[in-house]
């Protein structure tokens, strides 16, 4: 399997699991439709797909800066808290496959 390949299928996996992720949650539709747009392409192993997730990183109120305890009550505190770190493991692996792809050095 080439470097490239591994790294889609990486980019996937992250995708996916964001989704499952944001579907626990209310209030989470934008993105939602974003990354699942996102993941078709992503599936067919075009570069749409890793730049499209790009795209919902950096500036104001974009992916980077999600946080879900805005869809819980206060009385969840762990579950958001638990919920925010996997959150920011996805973003963190979802951002450096996206941009490894995207920079091309695999292609």
């Amino acid at each position: 399997m080439s470097d490239l390949q591994q790294e889609f299928d990486e980019l996937e996996r992250a995708v996916r699991e964001t989704i499952g992720l944001l579907e626990e949650v209310e209030g989470q539709k934008y993105w939602l439709i974003m990354f699942r747009r996102a993941l078709l392409s992503i599936e067919a192993k075009e570069l749409a797909g890793a730049t499209s997730v790009l795209s919902c990183f950096g500036g104001e109120a974009t992916f980077s800066d999600l946080r879900l305890e805005q869809s819980f009550k206060e009385n969840e505190s762990l579950h958001v808290r638990n919920l925010n770190l996997r959150l920011d493991r996805l973003r963190s692996k979802m951002f450096e496959s996206a941009k490894r792809i995207a920079s091309r050095t695999l292609w």
